[in-house]
C-alpha cells in the first residue's frame, strides 16, 4: 500500500477510463491544495500538465495486468474520507457500501439513493449489446 496520511483526504483516480484533460485537471487542484492523489492503473497513464506538479503528492500506481486489479486496488486501499473518482458503476457500487465518497469524470455523484439505478441502467445496456 502506498504510504498516505490518515487524517487527511486521499483521491483516487481509476486512471484507465479518465480522460486526459481530466487527469490534468485533477493534478493541477491537488498540486495546488496539496492533496495525496493516487492515479491507479494497470499500465502507466500519463499525466501531462503545463505547470510542475509535486510527485510526492501526485502518485502513478501501477497494478497488475488481470481484470479489476487497479478497481481492487482502489477499493483495499481507499479510506472513509477519501474521494474516488470512476466511471465504473460496479466500483463506484463496492465504494458506496464501504461509504466512500464516489464522482464520476464529469462531477456526477454516485450516492446509495442514486447507485442502484446507475448499476441498473448500465446492466440493462450491457445486455442489449451483448444479446
Amino acid at each position: 500500500m502506498e504510504e498516505k496520511e490518515k487524517t487527511s483526504i486521499n483521491i483516487w483516480v481509476d486512471a484507465d477510463s479518465c480522460p486526459v484533460q481530466v487527469r490534468a485537471m485533477i493534478a493541477r487542484f491537488a498540486n495546488r491544495l496539496g492533496i495525496n492523489t493516487f492515479f491507479v492503473a494497470n499500465r502507466n497513464i500519463p499525466i501531462v500538465t503545463k505547470e510542475k506538479i509535486s510527485t510526492k503528492k501526485i502518485k502513478m500506481v501501477i497494478t497488475e495486468n488481470t481484470p479489476d486489479a487497479a478497481d481492487n486496488y482502489i477499493f483495499t486501499n481507499c479510506l472513509e474520507n477519501d474521494l474516488v473518482i470512476t466511471r465504473d458503476i460496479p466500483l463506484a457500487t463496492r465504494l458506496g457500501e464501504k461509504k466512500i465518497c464516489v464522482i464520476n469524470d464529469r462531477g456526477k455523484i454516485f450516492t446509495e439513493e442514486n447507485i442502484k439505478e446507475q448499476l441498473s441502467i448500465r446492466n440493462f445496456n450491457l445486455d442489449l449489446v451483448i444479446n
